[in-house]
């Protein structure tokens, strides 16, 4: 609070500075222009100063150990996590476009692309369930089909 206080009595302080110095400027002539520059820059720096407690900071953010929250989170368990929620919007696009039931589908999501298994049912081919994914999603779906 004591900050803030200081802050804006600085602020303050530089406009009553900057007030005082145009009264007592001549009307005539160019300096009245270049005193206004140098009493905007000075009104400038006084709102900015606050930033330069925030750039002596970022040294001591340098000094963050990123291995100790690399160990907090494994890559690969974030990776399996992402792959379930990407198959699980696909199963749902899938059976919502094709009128299944979702116990009917099992999708599972990899490097290569997808591996469906999906019930059949008349009038569904391999070929319309990997080319909706395809175009829907832009993966490779392997399909296929069991009784």
């Amino acid at each position: 609070m004591e900050q803030i206080k200081g802050f804006v009595l600085s602020l303050m302080a530089a406009a009553a500075v900057s007030a005082v110095v145009e009264l007592f400027l001549p009307d005539g002539g160019g300096m009245k222009k270049y005193m206004r520059y140098f009493m905007s820059l000075a009104i400038l720096l006084t709102l900015l100063s606050p930033l330069k407690s925030l750039v002596s900071a970022i040294p001591d953010l340098a000094d963050i150990d990123i291995d100790a929250f690399a160990e907090l989170y494994d890559d690969t368990e974030a990776m399996a996590r992402a792959n379930s929620i990407v198959a699980m919007h696909i199963k749902n696009a899938v059976c919502q476009r094709f009128g299944l039931e979702t116990g009917n589908v099992s999708i599972v999501l990899n490097e290569t692309g997808v591996s469906m298994r999906v019930k059949k049912k008349l009038g569904l081919f391999e070929s319309d369930l990997s080319e909706y994914v395809k175009n829907q999603f832009g993966v490779l779906a392997e399909v296929v089909l069991y009784e």
